[in-house]
């Protein structure tokens, strides 16, 4: 991927009619033009992978937002025709004496850009400009055809299709008269007033664009057996980690992603949890050492949308799977995916030679059968889980027989140590897992040990606490034992960093339950960040936009599901659990007791809790 920005250069004009011959040189002889023609702090793009959308050029101004351009290459004679009356029918044909070629027009890389984007950053692009009615968009999409020349009639036709996505056609006559047409290829630049991106926003859109630079890279030291899952000594090419919370097994993934990344592999990298994305990809960047590959980041359900839109059956998706927080409605997905695609030859393209699968036991196997599907040939696919976290039952129908039609042989590669949880809260974790869980699991994981690195005793600033509560009352004593937290720390309210408010954690088993919690803090002004909509809340943001905005670094207290904190930690945490007896309602109290993780500055865990049975084990056990 090439990248240029915008200076002082000033080229002649140069004659790219025969655009689809150009070598990589005169590719970028265009693009430095393309660049000089264009407005003063405009960057380009060349072939950026963005996160697997790949598309062929991307146009970016830091305030004005951004143009994602496809290049289709035809090389038609003069002579051709546009057809069909909708976007699913429209194509190019032309005709000779000799043979007769019809090219569908792919609209649908367009409409997953728009779509993926959007999802990703419209939330965070939409900001009102003052004194308009109506903003100009932030995010455009171009559709190029570089060598042939439309009528106007069809130009008309194609735009109307790309109109509902803010997207345009450009065609051969915009490369020749690049001087004159150079504005078409950043439409905002044609915008006297915009809306103003937040420059956090943007910086990381870069980041999206333009790998960061590898300097953020550290040493980390693993034990023996993370290790051999970096390093795959064997070439093994299905393999499968266990381990409880905190033993490491997420952070090994990620170095044996780099690892793969830095040899010019492609990577696609599957969780179920959406919120935990964005600290998986700063976190990955930790291990990164070059930046030869390529690594795709996405939710189960949004990689599921991206088949959809690339194999051509988004409707049969959108009519069955339209509930999109209902996660019972998705438990058949990987099924429906192996089923539209049992008769399609899925391209080498659309294919990656390492596929990671993180919180595995979050999903079905057939789910995990419908990813080998894209494994390209002798590609390698690696899983971890711990089936005790299964918050969602999912992994209780596992079998020996289905883990091996995977491909899957030999024992569990198991993690025992943990590098994260506190070591007085050890012995409780272990005591929960062998009461309440041992007894469900597929395979057998050892108890938690100490890690080397964590200290065994609590240290000044440590807390464990238990608070009993009613069920009715759970809200209001959450609150008040948050709030007291927040008084006492008068470190905090100076703006010292030591010990800030963005340490607390507030883990809740219900939506409501943190909805109420949340308001009770508005009202006393403190700045929160939800998972989840709040009542009477301002903006327009969805909760998968909460989710994916989420960030361990936003200096405000946050308030989350248990369900959406998963794979994550902090050193403060509060864990509001109500009266559910059932055992699905166990395994979610054992990923919120291991959310808390060891920090230099002290850890403390306060569990509110108004469940009889979990009150009488704790008393038993502290």
């Amino acid at each position: 991927m090439l990248f240029y920005k915008r200076s002082a250069y000033n080229f002649s004009s140069s004659n790219f009619k025969w655009f689809w011959k150009m070598n990589r040189e005169e590719f970028r002889n265009f693009c430095l033009e393309l660049c000089s023609e264009l407005t003063s702090g405009l960057e380009i793009f060349i072939e950026p992978y963005l996160n697997g959308i790949k598309p062929d050029l991307v146009v970016l101004h830091p305030e004005k937002g951004l143009n994602t351009i496809f290049v289709d290459y035809l090389n038609f004679p003069e002579g051709f025709q546009v057809l069909g009356e909708n976007e699913d029918t429209t194509h190019i044909k032309s005709k000779t004496e000799t043979t007769e070629i019809m090219h569908k027009i792919p609209f649908w890389k367009l409409k997953l850009a728009s779509l993926e984007l959007n999802r990703l950053y419209g939330f965070r692009l939409r900001t009102r400009v003052i004194g308009q009615q109506i903003n100009p968009p932030t995010m455009t999409f171009t559709l190029l055809y570089p060598n042939i020349k439309f009528s106007s009639q069809d130009r008309i036709k194609i735009n109307k299709f790309l109109k509902n996505i803010d997207g345009y056609l450009l065609d051969k006559s915009d490369i020749v008269d690049l001087s004159a047409k150079s504005s078409n290829f950043f439409p905002q630049s044609y915008y006297e007033s915009f809306p103003v991106i937040e420059p956090k926003a943007i910086a990381d859109l870069r980041n999206w664009l333009k790998q960061p630079d590898s300097k953020r890279a550290v040493q980390i030291k693993f034990t023996n057996n993370q290790m051999r899952i970096v390093s795959n000594p064997d070439n093994i090419k299905r393999r499968r980690v266990r381990g409880g919370p905190g033993t490491g097994k997420t952070e090994a993934l990620l170095a044996r992603a780099a690892n793969l990344f830095s040899q010019n592999k492609e990577v696609l990298y599957l969780t179920y949890n959406i919120t935990i994305l964005n600290e998986l990809r700063s976190r990955f960047l930790s291990h990164v050492t070059n930046k030869n590959g390529f690594i795709t980041w996405l939710n189960y359900h949004d990689w599921c949308k991206r088949l959809a839109h690339q194999f051509g059956f988004e409707k049969d998706w959108s009519s069955r799977f339209f509930r999109e927080n209902d996660d019972k409605a998705f438990e058949n997905v990987g099924e429906f995916i192996i089923i539209q695609l049992e008769h399609m030859a899925i391209p080498d393209e659309h294919k990656f030679d390492v596929i990671i699968v993180d919180e595995a036991q979050d999903m079905a196997l057939d789910w995990i059968k419908a990813a080998t599907l894209f494994l390209k040939s002798g590609g390698e696919l690696l899983i971890a889980a711990d089936t005790r976290q299964d918050i969602y039952d999912r992994s209780q129908n596992w079998t020996s027989v289905e883990m091996n039609g995977l491909g899957f042989n030999g024992p569990w590669l198991t993690l025992g140590k943990s590098h994260r949880t506190p070591a007085y809260l050890i012995p409780l974790i272990n005591k929960f897992k062998t009461r309440f869980l041992d007894h469900s699991s597929l395979e057998e994981i050892e108890a938690l040990d100490l890690s080397d690195e964590i200290g065994e005793q609590l240290s000044l600033g440590d807390k464990l606490d238990v608070i009993e509560c009613s069920d009715t009352n759970l809200p209001k004593t959450a609150f008040e034992v948050i709030h007291k937290l927040i008084t006492q720390d008068k470190a905090a309210e100076r703006g010292n960093p030591n010990r800030s408010v963005e340490d607390i954690i507030i883990l809740v088993s219900k939506k409501n339950i943190g909805a109420d919690i949340g308001a009770r803090l508005s009202e006393l002004k403190v700045k929160i960040e939800t998972t989840f909509p709040l009542k009477r809340q301002k903006g327009t943001l969805t909760e998968r936009d909460m989710k994916l905005e989420f960030s361990s670094l936003s200096g405000k207290v946050k308030i989350s599901t248990i369900h959406s904190f998963k794979g994550m930690g902090g050193s403060r945490v509060i864990l509001v659990l109500d009266n559910n007896r059932n055992h699905s309602f166990k395994k979610l109290v054992y990923v919120g007791l291991s959310r808390l993780k060891a920090g230099a500055l002290g850890h403390s865990l306060f569990i509110v809790s108004s469940n009889i049975e979990l009150n009488s084990f704790l008393k038993n056990s502290l």
